[in-house]
């Protein structure tokens, strides 16, 4: 049977969508991980490629990263060292 969620995994898609249930109520890998009977660094990877996942859905919203201009004017505060 073909996994649609990870490409060449031993994991089941019942366990993935288990270890996507417990980063959704904000666990820790470890706590994933003793809840469902996977190895640590299995759901550290999980985990991972989810935060990944996360970026690019938002970056394909709203580009982050890119060079923004701030008119001086609405800049008031004053840096150390000028005065």
């Amino acid at each position: 049977m073909k996994n649609r969620y990870a490409h060449r995994s031993r994991v089941s898609e019942k366990k993935i969508r288990e270890i996507v249930r417990y980063f959704a109520t904000d666990l820790t890998a470890v706590q994933s991980a003793q809840l469902s009977g996977l190895n640590r660094n299995t759901v550290n990877r999980f985990y991972r490629a989810l935060r990944e996942r996360i970026l690019w859905a938002c970056e394909a919203q709203r580009p982050m990263f890119g060079i923004i201009e701030v008119p001086s004017r609405r800049c008031r505060h004053r840096l150390p060292g000028n005065g």
